[in-house]
């Protein structure tokens, strides 16, 4: 709640440097391992051959939290997919501009309809859901952490049926 309030305020800090996404990605997932495996979920992971590719400029721990956030989801509500698929790749914007996508898809049931129209919101929980079973926040946190870092966010069905989280950030 925190972030999202300073956030709003526009008092979030970053400390914005070249960073190489894949290289952050491909570590945080070998540090996430422990609870992939106890979730039974396979993960695919799928980077630039060249490192450069995936060169942004972006506050390194504020995209460890983006990544965590998403991949803890994936692990709280697909687990029963038993599939992550995380890929960091190129793409050109409609004007030409060179960006790096981070997708992160999952085998899961894919977000529930009452969440697919604001999957951002702040407390937004599927139906039935305890409180305990988290606050509704992450997803506002990446949104919000996103955006701050000059990025964009969106949701779509994985191609496994499943939820997919596609966020883009200007190449560095």
């Amino acid at each position: 709640l925190h972030t999202l309030s300073i956030a709003d305020a526009g008092q979030i800090s970053l400390q914005k440097q070249r960073l190489k996404l894949g290289t952050l990605v491909n570590d945080l997932l070998a540090q996430m391992q422990p609870q992939l495996q106890a979730a039974h979920m396979h993960c695919e992971l799928l980077l630039p051959d060249n490192e450069e590719e995936s060169d942004i400029r972006a506050d390194p721990d504020r995209m460890r939290q983006i990544v965590t956030n998403l991949v803890s989801n994936a692990i709280r509500h697909a687990s029963n997919g038993r599939w992550l698929g995380v890929c960091v790749h190129s793409v050109e914007s409609d004007d030409g501009e060179p960006w790096v996508e981070l997708q992160i898809d999952d085998a899961g049931p894919g977000l529930p309809q009452e969440l697919k129209a604001h999957p951002f919101q702040r407390f937004a929980q599927a139906p039935g859901k305890r409180r305990r079973e988290g606050s509704g926040l992450g997803l506002s946190i990446v949104r919000v952490l996103t955006e701050a870092q000059g990025g964009r966010v969106q949701t779509s069905t994985s191609p496994r049926g499943g939820s997919r989280f596609s966020l883009q950030f200007a190449r560095a």
